[in-house]
């Protein structure tokens, strides 16, 4: 699906920038609808390339943070919780993000033998929770000036973990051409 279908949501309902509503909205159009959330996001290691793999659903969650920046009280949801999805979209921890299709999910019976991700939002609601919301604003449409800033705290997050010996060491290996920096 389009990104700039999700992004319509935003701009128009109010109920899609809930935490409820942003789980309704990606199992909707996003998971229930058949997105490739193994493939896209390289699940399966396999020895040949993977021409399927595409950042397609973290690109989304990165224009929701964009937008979540310009206005950061019209959404229920903290930055945390875009964190947060972004790092377990990867960790393979929970069923939500392992299986291509609503056919792979039922097969594989993943509502029994996987844990949902949306199970551990909900448990831990109040952390993710951004206490600025304010429910009544109503559209971005009248939203002008809007500029995309780099989301440091996902795309730099190694910089803030890799601090004196640690960091030269990944620096050196860097130049050997080991890592890029």
């Amino acid at each position: 699906p389009p990104l700039c279908c999700f992004l319509t949501h935003y701009g128009t309902g109010r109920y899609y920038r809930t935490i409820e509503g942003f789980i309704v909205l990606i199992e909707k159009e996003w998971i229930s609808y058949g997105h490739m959330m193994c493939k896209r996001l390289g699940h399966v290691p396999t020895l040949k390339k993977q021409p399927e793999r595409a950042p397609i659903f973290p690109q989304f969650i990165d224009c929701v943070f964009q937008l979540m920046n310009h206005l950061r009280n019209a959404f229920e949801f903290n930055e945390y919780f875009l964190l947060e999805l972004m790092h377990n979209l990867y960790s393979c921890k929970y069923g939500t993000f392992l299986f291509d299709s609503e056919y792979e999910r039922r097969h594989y019976d993943a509502q029994h033998t996987t844990v949902s991700y949306w199970t551990h939002v909900l448990e831990s609601k109040s952390k993710f929770t951004n206490p600025n919301f304010r429910s009544d604003m109503r559209s971005f449409a009248q939203v002008k000036g809007f500029s995309l800033t780099l989301w440091e705290n996902y795309y730099l997050h190694w910089k803030h973990h890799h601090t004196g010996e640690a960091f030269q060491e990944l620096t050196h290996q860097a130049s050997l051409g080991w890592y890029s920096v």
